[in-house]
Formats: structure tokens, sequence, C-alpha cells
């Protein structure tokens, strides 16, 4: 097969019939053309002076820089022209983008006149400001005694006005427990009370004392409230003295 490499003894041989003194052949490095990115940089003096020599017909008035920028513009307006089978948004889309150029100039120049006209504009005003003359009003005494009376009433009205937030001094407590809380009064009677009283005016007004077991329980009362009385005198008393020796 010619895509299969020979074997070695074949090659040997070939190499013996061939011998070693032979005439490069097509492939070699020497007949290989030149790279582009070398034959650039070697090339790079006659390549700018071209260039420099082109652009200089260009910028002289004789050159064809004109007629080549008025032939590019006719071209350009005729290429702004509906191409067949084209659609209607490519074709506006085309318009767009070939003047977005000149309507950005045009915008930039614009505003560039609007901020000088401005500025011509405040440097006017400026200047007749500072040579206008300014008239100066002798004022009499008479006049000035009457303002400056109102302006001090003003003053003064400002001054007793209350402010949004007024601290107003009051005898209110400043915590919960400052004063003693006064003993519920029982204004309404019970119920077991209220039948007694109606049924003693039924008896006629008979029995409109107390009973004896009525003046007995309350007696007791009495003795026990007292007794609790001493009892916390006493343990109050104690107490105090046990702060003073402390």
């Amino acid at each position: 097969m010619p895509h299969k490499r020979a074997k070695r003894s074949a090659r040997e041989q070939q190499k013996k019939q061939s011998g070693s003194d032979i005439a490069p052949t097509s492939t070699a490095i020497s007949k290989e053309p030149i790279p582009k990115s070398v034959a650039r940089v070697l090339n790079a003096v006659k390549v700018q002076d071209e260039w420099r020599s082109k652009k200089r017909k260009l910028d002289t008035p004789g050159g064809d820089g004109t007629l080549s920028k008025k032939r590019k513009m006719v071209e350009s307006m005729e290429d702004m022209k509906i191409q067949p089978g084209e659609s209607l948004g490519h074709f506006n889309r085309r318009v767009e983008q070939s003047l977005r150029g000149t309507v950005r100039t045009a915008m930039q120049t614009s505003a560039a006149h609007v901020r000088k006209a401005k500025k011509d504009e405040e440097a006017e005003k400026a200047g007749s400001k500072q040579t206008k003359p300014t008239k100066i009003i002798p004022e009499s005494p008479e006049d000035d005694a009457p303002s400056h009376n109102k302006l001090l009433d003003k003053q003064r009205e400002e001054r007793q006005r209350p402010t949004e937030f007024t601290s107003t001094k009051t005898s209110a407590p400043k915590r919960l427990n400052d004063i003693v809380q006064a003993p519920p009064e029982l204004k309404k009677l019970p119920r077991g009370a209220k039948a007694k009283s109606s049924a003693a005016s039924k008896d006629g007004g008979g029995r409109q004392g107390k009973s004896l077991k009525d003046g007995l329980l309350s007696m007791a009362q009495k003795a026990m409230m007292e007794e609790e009385r001493e009892r916390a005198v006493r343990l109050y008393r104690e107490m105090k003295k046990k702060n003073a020796a402390a």
C-alpha cells in the first residue's frame, strides 16, 4: 500500500542506490515561501512610504481627495434607496445607521451654540448689574422709628407664641405610686342587706335596730382589729429599733 511506510531493509537499500550527494528536493526549507508576518516586518519601510505618498496626494488641492469624497457621498445617497427584496424595517434601520453620525454632530453643534448663547447672556447680565448705579434713598428718622417699633412688636409676638412642643408644669405625679389610692366606696348595698332592710320596713319598724347577734359579731371584729393594730405597731417599733442600732 502506498500510504504505509516501507520496512527498514528496503529503505536502506533505496538509500544506498540513490547515494548521499543529491540535489535538494522541492520540499526543502530554503525553497519555502516567506511568511506574511515576516514579509510585513521586512517591507515596513516600503509600505509606510507608499501610504505617505498616497496621503500627500489626497491632501494636495489637485489630488483626488475631494473627488473621492464626493463620489462616496453620491454612492451613499444612491444606496439610500430600497433594494429589491429588502423589507421596509431593514431599510429604515439602514437609513438610521447611516444618518447616526450626522445627527450626533448636529446635536453636538446645536448644544454648543446654546451653551455659548447662554454664557454670553449671563455675561451681559453681570456687566449690566455692575454698570447700573444704585439709587440711595435717604431715610428720615421719623419714618424709621415706627418701622423699628413694628419690628420689635413682631419679635415679641413670635417669642410669646406657644411653640409646637410646650412643656406645661402640672401637679400630676411622675410615677404611678406617688399618690396613695383611696379605698373603694360601696355605693350599692349587697342583696342580703337590701332584703333585710325591706323586711324590716314590712314589719312596721318593730325591729329597726341591730340584733344582739349582730352587735356581738361587730364587737368581736373590733377586738380583732385592735389586736392586729397593736401587733403591727409593735413589729414596726422593733424594726425601727433594729435599724437605729445597725
